[in-house]
């Protein structure tokens, strides 16, 4: 009786470093094409919800102008005046904006109501892009009411 012969395997189960070294720079790849995506897509919502943020102040402001036949007293940044308190129930002025920075109400400087935001975080001609901002003493700021 012949004795039945076993094959040995040395084949253990896993990946070598090489096919890891593969894999990890085809992540990467796809990661570096991705990424410029994810961050204009960012950009664009903060853009989006700033600007929404924009038309519930004005409309607030506008609101307030019409009840009240006058102007909200000018405060200093980051705290909402608080006559206009009632009409904007869920903003919270101490947060910064979508964009960055701080709100702030301007009122009688000129022009005769606006709306600033002290410190954000994006150029003049995005600021443009928001809306028409005009640049004022290291802050930008929206007229609502000339």
């Amino acid at each position: 009786m012949e004795k039945p012969h076993l094959i040995s395997c040395r084949h253990s189960p896993g990946f070598t470093l090489v096919e890891i070294m593969i894999v990890a720079a085809i992540i990467g790849i796809l990661a570096a094409l991705a990424l410029p995506s994810f961050q204009k897509a960012r950009i664009n919502s903060q853009n989006s919800a700033f600007k929404n943020d924009l038309r519930i102040i004005e409309g607030a402001i506008n609101a307030y102008i019409l009840d009240k036949k006058g102007y909200p007293a000018d405060v200093n940044e980051k705290i909402i005046p608080p006559e206009l308190a009632p009409y904007l129930k869920n903003m919270d002025w101490s947060k910064p904006t979508p964009i960055g920075g701080y709100w702030d109400y301007d009122y009688n400087w000129g022009m005769t109501c606006g709306i600033g935001v002290l410190g954000a975080s994006r150029t003049a001609a995005e600021m443009a892009e928001l809306g028409n901002f005009v640049q004022f003493g290291g802050q930008y700021i929206l007229v609502i009411v000339p």
